[in-house]
């Protein structure tokens, strides 16, 4: 009885803000429903989701970005933290420290900082190609410009947790293994290709899955920097539910969306977990 009391309060939040909002979710998907009225259309929202052109564009776009930027997401701060790890220790606790801070802040602030920096006017990254006589870009109106400052902006926030939890899984590797293999006549790129990357496959697979289902997730980003345009051009899955529930007021329709959604992120969560996890 003490440890279900233990629970109870975190049991309450869950049952009562994430627990029944997914079941209200899911029903409402089967209903035309707006501000005014709700009427049981069955499955009138995914037919209609079929035969729409934007939902299709914004799939397109949202596994444009997955595949552009997960896999520099994974890739990237491995590198840094392999770097980092022959560092000396306070060194490395800056590095933590420094790719930590920006997980501080909400993605909307950090949305915003980025839309300053790629300003066409004043933006900072438009003053720094002018230096060396490159043109200012509309980095954020335009393509294929806009879709990489949404993959930019996604890539650079997300580096702050993969590099700690890269670094992290580097500490619990067994040195005796390097000088073994060292001993062995190994170079560097060998340690690195039997040692290193097998015994972090583990941790590299893990962070494959977050960043994937983060990404698929992402609104902020395009809400912020680009509206979900030009012509739809980087308008999310996500980004659309919150179009379409919030600022057209088709919750039913949004709900049926966020269901295919959450399916799709379902789907491809076990796909990588047998190939990547279970594999081993």
């Amino acid at each position: 009885m003490t440890g279900l009391a233990l629970i109870m309060p975190t049991l309450f939040i869950f049952i009562l803000f994430t627990a029944i909002p997914t079941i209200q979710g899911v029903v409402l998907a089967f209903f035309r429903a707006n501000v005014r009225v709700s009427r049981f259309i069955g499955f009138d929202n995914f037919i209609y989701l079929i035969n729409d052109d934007i939902f299709w564009k914004s799939m397109k776009t949202t596994i444009s970005i997955v595949a552009f930027s997960v896999p520099l997401m994974v890739f990237i701060p491995f590198y840094v933290a392999i770097v980092a790890h022959d560092m000396k220790h306070k060194t490395q606790s800056f590095i933590r420290f420094a790719y930590y801070v920006p997980l501080i802040s909400a993605g909307m602030i950090i949305s915003i900082v980025w839309s300053w920096i790629f300003s066409p006017q004043h933006g900072l990254l438009n003053y720094l190609i002018s230096l060396i006589g490159i043109e200012p870009v509309i980095w954020t109106g335009t393509m294929p410009a806009a879709f990489f400052s949404i993959c930019i902006v996604m890539i650079t926030s997300s580096m702050g947790l993969n590099v700690i939890l890269y670094m992290s899984a580097l500490s619990t590797i067994d040195t005796q293994l390097y000088d073994a293999a060292e001993l062995d006549g190994c170079s560097n790129g060998q340690k690195a290709f039997y040692i290193t990357v097998p015994l972090m496959l583990p941790i590299i697979a893990f962070i494959l899955i977050i960043q994937t289902i983060g990404v698929m997730m992402i609104w902020e980003i395009p809400y912020v920097l680009t509206g979900g345009g030009p012509y739809y051009a980087t308008t999310t899955l996500v980004y659309q539910i919150f179009v379409r529930a919030f600022q057209s007021g088709k919750y039913g329709l949004g709900a049926a969306e966020s269901l295919v959604v959450f399916t799709i992120i379902i789907t491809l969560t076990v796909i990588q977990k047998k190939i990547l996890i279970d594999r081993e």
